[in-house]
C-alpha cells in the first residue's frame, strides 16, 4: 500500500511540475512574440515619423542654389518679396558659401520714363536692419553692383526701370541667429543714384515677413 502511495505522490508530482514548466515556456513564447510586434510597431512609427519630418522640412526649404560638393558648400535659399510699392520691388535670399553667410537682395525701380539716373551700390555700402526694440544691424555690401536701364514694351506704353540683382552684404552667423529672436520693423537701403552718392530708401516691413525670414533663416543654418 505504501508502496502504490508513494507511486501514486510521485506520479502527481511529476505531472505539477511538467505543468507549470511548460506553462511557462508557453508564457515566454507569447511575451517574446509581442515584444517583436511591438518593437516593429515603434520602429516603423519612427520611421514614419522622422520622413514626415524631413517631406515638412523639405516642403518648408526651397533652395535656388544647393550645391554641397567635397569641395564647396554653396547654398541659397529662393527670394520672396521683402518690398513690393508701385515703383520699387525689393526681394531678398540668404545665401551660404561654406561657412561664410550672405543676405541678397534683387532691387527694382520703375520710372516713367527713360530719362531717369542708374541705381548703383558701392563696395561697403550699408544696408541696415531696425529691429524692436531699439535694435539694429548693419550689413555691408561684398563688391560694386552696377544697375541697368531695362524697357518692358507692350500694346500700349513702355515700362522702365533700373534692375539690380544678387547684391550680397556680408551676415554673420551670430547676426543670422539674432534676426528671429526681434521683430523687423524697417530696412535702410543705401545706394548711388547717377553722381549723387549716398542716398537711401527706408521700407517698413509688413507682418507677414517675419515668418518668411524666420523659415529662410532656419534653412539656411539647418536648425
Amino acid at each position: 500500500m505504501l508502496i502504490v502511495k508513494a507511486a501514486i505522490f510521485s506520479f502527481l508530482h511529476t505531472f505539477v511540475n511538467t505543468y507549470n514548466y511548460r506553462t511557462i515556456v508557453y508564457d515566454c513564447l507569447i511575451i517574446k512574440t509581442r515584444m517583436k510586434i511591438l518593437i516593429k510597431v515603434i520602429t516603423a512609427g519612427s520611421l514614419f515619423i522622422y520622413a514626415t519630418l524631413n517631406f515638412l522640412s523639405a516642403q518648408e526649404c526651397k533652395y535656388k542654389i544647393n550645391d554641397v560638393s567635397a569641395k564647396k558648400m554653396i547654398k541659397q535659399t529662393v527670394p520672396d518679396k521683402l518690398v513690393s510699392t508701385l515703383t520699387i520691388k525689393d526681394s531678398f535670399s540668404f545665401k551660404q558659401v561654406d561657412t561664410s553667410y550672405f543676405l541678397i537682395m534683387d532691387f527694382e525701380k520703375d520710372n516713367g520714363s527713360n530719362d531717369f539716373p542708374v541705381i548703383n551700390i558701392d563696395k561697403g555700402a550699408q544696408l541696415i536692419l531696425f529691429f524692436e526694440p531699439n535694435i539694429k544691424i548693419t550689413l555691408s555690401a561684398t563688391a560694386d553692383f552696377k544697375g541697368k536701364k531695362t524697357v518692358k514694351a507692350d500694346d500700349f506704353n513702355n515700362d522702365y526701370s533700373c534692375d539690380l540683382s544678387n547684391i550680397a552684404y556680408n551676415i554673420s552667423k551670430s547676426q543670422l541667429e539674432t534676426i528671429p529672436k526681434s521683430k523687423l520693423t524697417k530696412v535702410r537701403f543705401y545706394h548711388n543714384e547717377g553722381d549723387i552718392k549716398g542716398k537711401y530708401y527706408d521700407y517698413d516691413i509688413k507682418e507677414k515677413c517675419q515668418e518668411l525670414l524666420k523659415n529662410k533663416i532656419k534653412c539656411i543654418l539647418n536648425v
